[in-house]
């Protein structure tokens, strides 16, 4: 499998591998490490294989122990559970093959040493779930559910990973169009392969635990509704305080349509392998982390189990070995252990133990059943005890069959002949039937009990009795005589063979005795250690067998962490009878106090401190404790007297004090004070509401000694100034002076002058309202400019009657002259009202701007007068002042008048002079 190791948040050595063919020679083994090694540089991180050397064809070839797991030991190879689909059994090998759509592995580490070596040069380890199966009938692949476990600063790191490889025939790729998952795909020695880091939310899925902790690996293949083979990799993480439970990380699918596609064990006749005579391998097995690399063993502490699924439940695999077998077709892995620094495996009660040690290529088990019959309790033992096993009963009108239960397996049969089969399955193949005959008898029993017990459900004084088979016989296991005395049930004795059960159904002729130990309740003041019948233990209350021997020892018993009792004197106890044993004893209890200070204890003056007292100690605590007239402690405590009666914990604070003299302004400070205390002197002494004294020094004393003191402190007087902007009130330094302001602004237009002197002297406390003008800020536009100025309150203000521009413009005054002022005057205009000089007839006057002149003077009938100048116009014409103006009357005769006076005339004479002719 390969990997992308820079994301790992944990440190990892980053190191690169790919896959290794392994055959029978060391040359080319060792050529191919070589090769391996210089690859490492250039190929991602794999699970590497192994894939078994294809040499001949050969027919009717007998599986044999050489030919099946090569039974040499002391391989370098992986270590665990190897099913090959052979079986030792009464020493005779056995073969086998079955199939299935799911495999389980569990995997339980206890902690150990170890390293795995190049390329990952670290400490770590692979548990790997390995088989093979089939696409079609020509096509196999090759499935690794893996977990990797990195032990990095004291912390087991756990990483889960997948790969699927083309193990049809070597060197055989993957067509990436052909396979999906959650995974990519990598190459090694340029065979692609599909591996798939478990990935959540981009993070390779990691847990960090402490041993022990548990791995659980399942892989699971059917077919989808399209006919493609499907993988579902699952895997489970449990420690002592979590369980992931069981979690799909990916699901991988193949585009190549096919027929049942299983995991394959064993021989598979039907599957055309490059090696058709060689058997599949499945593995459950430890080896180095990755890469080919190989596990040494310092340290192991683990244990294994290796099941299949058949018809909806799993068995344990029929039989396996320890080492991966030498000959075998497809793949299997390619990280091993160390034969030397390796693992040795045993196996009991089902499980696969492992501990450091050599490797040895063995069986784990025989498969094998026997059985054990108790009167008419039949109970079946069966290796494996969790294996695929039909188990059939039959005779004495009685049949029975049970499959697939976990032994041991119990049966109550009635006195009879009866024969047993038991065959253990691969799948559904049988691969080995054991079988027996038995008989249950029946006849009297013979029970004698010292306490009362049940017949058949019924009550039995004790005694000796005769009872018919069957008899169900039930023995109290315990029988109270009293409170303090009781029979507890030991075992039975039937037929000389000793029974651990108090229950037992008889079908044949018996001799019962039940055999019952005499206890008496003893009990003790406290919980102490001594001897019971010379074994050292804690001795508690409670039931103690007829002679027991008790040896108390001195000795000192905590009850807590505050109350001890002191045994001081060593006493022996025999039991014959209930007691109350009280060795001699006194109670102390811890005085717990957090600073050693002088009291009296039981009238003595001395030195109180933690630790151990008798009950009843009585204990004074001093309050104050003197060395002279100017140094003492003192000592104040939660408590100042007490007679010990119970644990108790005094808190006191112990103050070592001097006696310090403060001469103040206003008096004089005497007291004791806490060494080391900071004194902190008053920063302000006040003598009345107007005078005050302002500490002139450092106002922190720290109190180291005895000592006198007059700190420096200055005196103030508190002063109002009235200003025409409000008050300044203060405090101020005797002696020193107060500066008055020049000027005072109320805002940009109104303003005071100081009219005195501006400096006070302090000498005492007083008010003042010093002398201030108050002035305004005027600002008048004139015509030909502005008065723009600071005047004080009421000053009159004369304005300019007229204004000359000119001589021939001017400005006339039309408002008072006069103006007081007694505010702010801003973007005051005044008034005034502008003239022009204008000329008639050389008769200069000044008219206002705007007004009308009406020009005319009279002149005879047989004149024309004209106005000449700024402007031409006729006699008797308006103009309007816009400037200076200049106009002259220009005389001239009248034209039309004189015209028409010479025509009249010419007309009356020619009147006339008609007038004469008629």
């Amino acid at each position: 499998m390969s990997q992308d190791l820079y994301n790992f948040k944990t440190p990892l050595i980053i190191a690169k591998g790919g896959i290794v063919y392994f055959g029978k020679s060391k040359r080319f083994k060792i050529t191919v490490l070589s090769l391996f090694l210089l690859l490492i540089l250039i190929m991602p991180l794999s699970h590497a294989m192994k894939i078994s050397k294809y040499e001949s064809q050969e027919s009717n070839i007998t599986m044999s122990a050489r030919k099946v797991i090569g039974l040499q030991s002391g391989f370098n190879e992986s270590v665990g559970i190897n099913d090959n689909g052979s079986a030792l059994i009464n020493n005779n090998l056995i073969e086998y093959s079955y199939s299935t759509n799911s495999l389980f592995g569990y995997f339980a580490f206890y902690g150990g040493s170890f390293y795995s070596g190049a390329p990952i040069n670290n400490s770590a380890f692979s548990v790997q779930l390995n088989s093979n199966f089939n696409v079609t009938s020509s096509m196999t692949l090759w499935a690794q559910d893996v977990f990797q476990v990195y032990y990095i600063n004291g912390v087991y790191n756990v990483y889960i990973i997948d790969n699927l490889w083309n193990s049809t025939y070597p060197s055989y790729s993957l067509n990436q169009s052909l396979v999906s998952g959650n995974g990519s795909f990598s190459t090694s020695n340029n065979q692609v392969f599909y591996y798939s880091l478990a990935l959540s939310n981009n993070n390779i899925i990691t847990y960090s635990t402490n041993s022990p902790f548990y791995l659980y690996a399942y892989m699971t293949i059917n077919q989808s509704s399209n006919g493609y083979p499907q993988i579902y990799m699952y895997y489970e993480f449990q420690n002592s305080t979590f369980n992931s439970g069981r979690i799909l990380y990916d699901k991988i699918t193949v585009y190549v349509k096919s027929s049942n596609p299983q995991f394959l064990t064993g021989i598979q006749s039907s599957i055309n392998s490059y090696a058709p005579y060689y058997p599949f391998v499945t593995q459950w097995v430890v080896g180095g982390a990755s890469g080919g690399s190989q596990l040494t063993v310092y340290n192991w502490n683990a244990s294994m189990g290796l099941y299949y699924e058949y018809n909806g439940n799993f068995y344990s695999v029929p039989d396996a070995i320890s080492l991966q077998p030498s000959i075998f077709t497809a793949y299997a892995t390619a990280e091993n252990v160390n034969q030397y620094y390796g693992i040795q495996e045993y196996y009991k009660n089902g499980i696969v133990h492992q501990i450091e040690g050599q490797n040895q290529q063995e069986f784990l088990w025989q498969p094998k059943s026997y059985y054990q019959l108790n009167g008419n309790n039949l109970t079946l033992y069966l290796t494996p005890p969790k294996g695929e096993w039909l188990i059939t009963i039959s005779g004495n009108n009685y049949y029975n069959q049970t499959f697939g239960q976990y032994s041991p397996i119990s049966y109550i049969l009635q006195p009879g002949n009866y024969n047993l089969s038991v065959t253990l399955y691969a799948g559904s193949m049988p691969i080995e039937t054991f079988t027996s005959s038995l008989t249950v008898g029946g006849g009297i029993v013979n029970v004698t009990s010292p306490v009362d017990f049940y017949v058949d459900g019924f009550s039995h004084l004790s005694g000796n009795y005769l009872f018919n088979t069957p008899v169900n016989l039930t023995f109290p296991s315990i029988y109270y005589i009293n409170n303090n005395s009781r029979m507890l049930f030991k075992y039975l004795i039937v037929n000389g063979q000793i029974v651990k059960s108090n229950t037992i159904i008889l079908y044949v002729n018996a001799n019962v005795t039940a055999v019952y130990q005499q206890q008496f309740y003893v009990t003790f003041p406290f919980e102490l250690n001594g001897y019971i019948n010379n074994l050292y233990q804690k001795i508690n209350n409670g039931w103690y067998n007829e002679g027991t021997i008790i040896d108390i020892p001195a000795q000192t018993v905590y009850n807590g962490s505050y109350t001890r009792f002191v045994i001081y004197k060593e006493t022996y106890y025999k039991i014959n009878s209930s007691m109350i044993i009280t060795p001699p004893f006194y109670t102390q209890y811890y005085l717990k106090i957090n600073y050693a200070i002088p009291a009296e204890i039981n009238g003595v003056n001395s030195t109180l401190v933690s630790d151990w007292y008798n009950k009843s100690t009585e204990i004074i605590i001093y309050n104050i404790y003197y060395f002279n007239s100017t140094a003492r402690e003192s000592i104040n405590s939660n408590i100042s007297k007490i007679i010990l009666r119970n644990p108790v914990i005094i808190s006191v604070s112990v103050t070592y004090q001097y006696f310090i003299n403060i001469r103040l302004p206003n008096g004089t400070i005497s007291n004791w004070f806490n060494k080391g205390m900071l004194i902190k002197l008053p920063s302000i002494i006040y003598n009345g509401s107007l005078e005050r004294y302002v500490l002139n020094q450092s106002g922190i004393i720290n109190v180291n000694s005895p000592f006198n003191l007059t700190p420096s402190y200055i005196k103030q007087f508190y002063i109002n100034v009235l200003l025409p902007n409000g008050t300044i009130s203060g405090w101020y330094n005797y002696g020193s002076s107060i500066f008055l302001p020049k000027m005072i602004y109320i805002n940009n237009v109104t303003r005071y002058i100081i009219n005195q002197t501006n400096g006070v002297v302090v000498n005492n406390a007083f008010n003042l309202t010093p002398s201030y003008i108050k002035q305004y800020y005027v600002f008048i536009k004139l015509p030909n400019g502005t008065i723009s100025n600071w005047f004080n309150y009421k000053t009159v203000i004369a304005l300019p009657e007229v204004i000359y521009i000119s001589n021939q413009e001017r400005y006339v005054l039309n408002q008072s002259s006069s103006i007081t002022v007694l505010y702010p005057m801003i973007n005051e205009t005044a008034d005034y009202y502008k003239q022009y000089l204008v000329t008639i007839n050389g008769i200069n006057n000044w008219y206002n701007f705007g007004s009308t002149i009406k020009l005319y003077e009279s002149v005879p009938i047989y004149e024309t007068l004209t106005w000449v100048g700024n402007y031409t116009l006729p006699n008797n014409s308006n103009v309007t002042v816009n400037g200076p103006l200049i106009e002259n009357a220009k005389i001239s005769t009248n034209i039309t008048f004189v015209g028409g006076m010479v025509a009249i005339i010419i007309v009356a004479a020619i009147a006339g002079i008609f007038l004469r002719k008629h």
